[in-house]
């Protein structure tokens, strides 16, 4: 009965370790259904828990990002089966938005590559009158 308690006891311990070592060296966390995650930051060279309400997001995003040439958007989505699912994909000319309400409404927009910028220099006039009022009771 002792050999096996010390056995099971055993096996736990490796396991935790186990873990303990593939989260360090991964960069993964442990992460529970109500939102609490566990991992390790090489960064500041410590373990970290965080603890917050695993809110169920339907859409957000996406949010266009630019890589060299390269454009690339994020969102998040929820289904039944899986809750706040990041997803990145590559865009070209568009990106599709889906809005966060019960019609899931959809439309596209289009990218711009290049964005003009306005004059910025304009000529002084002869007399200016600048009027300032502090308190917005003017």
């Amino acid at each position: 009965m002792k050999k096996r308690f010390f056995i099971v006891i055993s096996v736990l311990v490796l396991l935790i370790l186990f873990f303990a070592l593939l989260i360090r060296f991964s960069g993964a966390g442990i992460r529970v259904s109500d939102g609490s995650l566990l991992g390790y930051s090489a960064k500041t060279n410590e373990w970290l828990y965080f603890s917050y309400p695993n809110i169920r997001v339907e859409n957000d995003g996406p949010y266009v990002f630019i890589n060299g040439n390269t454009y690339s958007a994020l969102k998040v989505e929820s289904t039944e089966q899986v809750h706040n699912k990041v997803e990145r994909y590559t865009v070209k000319n568009e990106v599709r938005v889906t809005v966060d309400n019960e019609q899931k409404t959809q439309f596209d927009v289009l990218l711009k590559y290049v964005y003009p910028h306005s004059e910025l220099s304009f000529p002084s006039p002869e007399k200016l009158l600048a009027i300032s009022d502090i308190e917005g009771n003017f």
